[in-house]
Formats: structure tokens, C-alpha cells, sequence
């Protein structure tokens, strides 16, 4: 689907670069939802988004697309305090077209 939308999939021994995350990361939610206009915006955080929409998903919806492109959650205890952290790893789709920070959203009324 990536491909068809003209998204860039990382190739071998480059490297993901801002604009081209912001890029893939437009086009993947423009095609989850097409009726919706999607504003993203840089943070002071490398890879984190703020991304900005009008139209008719709701925060829910958006934040389970987006998941996909935050990695897969992995869950390990701390050998010092004992707390369990949750860490996002790569999946497939992160490997692909890069791995997206914290995403923070806002829906336009």
C-alpha cells in the first residue's frame, strides 16, 4: 500500500531523515483516512510529532494507526529498582519507512 502512495521505503545504509519521516508518516494517514486533513508538525524531539487533523477519525483512531510506525512495545524490568519500563523496538513496518517518537494530537472542531 506504502509503495502505491508514493511513500520512499528506506533503502539499505541510508538513513531516515526528518522530512522523510514527516513525509511517509502524511501520506500512510492520508490513505487510513482520506475524508481528513492532516497537519504534522516537528517537535524539539527528534522523530516526535504533533500531528493536527479536520475531518471525521477521532483521537482513538488515529493514535492506533500511527502505533504501527512507533515500533512494537516490549516490556522489561528494571535490575536496579524493579519497575517495568515499556521500550518500542522496530517491527518490519519501522524498519521499512522509520520509527516514529512520542506523537502527541490534536483534532480540529
Amino acid at each position: 500500500m506504502m509503495e502505491t502512495l508514493g511513500v520512499q521505503p528506506l533503502r539499505k545504509g541510508q538513513r531516515i531523515t526528518e522530512n522523510r519521516l514527516t513525509e511517509n508518516l502524511r501520506a500512510f494517514l492520508s490513505a487510513c483516512f482520506p475524508e481528513a486533513t492532516f497537519d504534522i508538525w516537528n517537535t524539539y524531539t527528534a522523530f516526535d510529532r504533533d500531528i493536527v487533523w479536520s475531518g471525521s477519525p477521532d483521537r482513538l483512531d488515529v493514535s492506533e494507526a500511527v502505533a504501527v510506525m512507533q515500533g512494537d512495545a516490549w516490556e522489561c524490568r528494571s535490575a536496579e529498582d524493579g519497575q517495568i519500563y515499556t521500550i518500542m523496538i522496530d517491527n518490519d513496518f519501522t524498519r521499512k519507512y522509520g520509527k516514529l517518537g512520542i506523537c502527541r494530537f490534536f483534532d480540529e472542531v
